[in-house]
């Protein structure tokens, strides 16, 4: 996950455009998860996080239960969702990231204010 991610930041950043790139997951998003699974982060990690920082601003999007199951590709419980959601913001203000949370609301409300804060 951490090269793919890495890959993907550095093919984004060959483009060189002007415009503005989402990623959907990011090298926090790995040291996130390699810390709920006690999988040990060497400095390693955080040397290359440190030198590939994404835009300061960094949207995320608390689960709503209203919409929340469970799939092939979604196999978390509601319980781990949510803990997921608030290590995952943790992680990414430890990591010096200003981060927005989304609102719950309908889909063209939220993609107004994720348009609004970038």
């Amino acid at each position: 996950m951490f090269k793919k991610s890495l890959k993907a930041y550095h093919q984004i950043l060959d483009m060189n455009s002007d415009s503005i790139a989402f990623f959907d997951r990011g090298l926090p998003d790995t040291l996130c998860y390699m810390k709920m699974e006690n999988i040990p982060v060497t400095e390693k990690y955080y040397e290359t996080m440190k030198a590939t920082m994404y835009n300061r601003k960094v949207i995320i999007l608390p689960p709503s239960a209203e919409i929340y199951e469970t799939d092939m590709e979604r196999k978390q419980s509601w319980n781990e969702a949510i803990l997921t959601y608030r290590k995952m913001k943790e992680t990414y203000i430890e990591l010096g990231y200003d981060v927005i949370t989304v609102p719950l609301g309908s889909v063209e409300s939220r993609c107004a204010f994720i348009l609004k804060s970038v």
